[in-house]
């Protein structure tokens, strides 16, 4: 019921679509993505992250996030620093790629914490669907020295997520 739910909110948000200026010099923008993994619908493994960018160039977007992910026995927080290249399809699509680098840490139910730097490479695609408001699909690939990422039972040294988020550029 969830999924046809989400499916009839993203089918209007597409039906109102307008045609939308993307990132300009000096753009700054507010991200707020759920973060769900393949072990998601398994073991309770999901996620938040919050974010803030500058475009110091047209189409490219360098800010900073902070995330917060959790299991059944397991919580992580994490931030650190992104940089997104967009390339606009037409004025509503608007394909993009990006890397991010960070700290992040996990603790269990146990009392077992872990903590390090990561690395992820993301890509996906937004939807602009005001001048100023856009839907985001990103898929993304995490990888760390140390297991700090809520795996399915046990922590894992990468993740791999599929993020839906909203995006709002001032």
């Amino acid at each position: 019921m969830k999924m046809r739910s989400l499916l009839l909110i993203l089918s209007g948000v597409v039906a109102s679509a307008g045609w939308a200026e993307f990132l300009d010099e000096d753009t700054k923008g507010l991200r707020v993505d759920l973060v769900l993994d393949e072990n998601s619908f398994d073991y309770s493994n999901w996620g938040v992250e919050g974010g803030f960018g500058v475009s110091l160039f047209p189409l490219d977007e360098v800010g900073i996030f902070a995330g917060y992910r959790e299991n059944d026995s397991r919580t992580a927080l994490s931030g650190g620093v992104f940089v997104e290249e967009n390339y606009p399809i037409d004025a509503a699509l608007v394909p993009f790629a990006g890397l991010a680098a960070g700290y992040g840490e996990t603790d269990s139910d146990y009392g077992e914490e872990e903590g390090d730097v990561f690395v992820r490479v993301q890509g996906g695609l937004k939807f602009l669907f005001s001048d100023n408001k856009a839907v985001a699909l990103t898929l993304s690939y995490s990888a760390s020295p140390s297991e700090i990422f809520p795996g399915d039972r046990d922590p894992a040294d990468h993740a791999i997520d599929l993020r839906l988020g909203m995006r709002f550029y001032y």
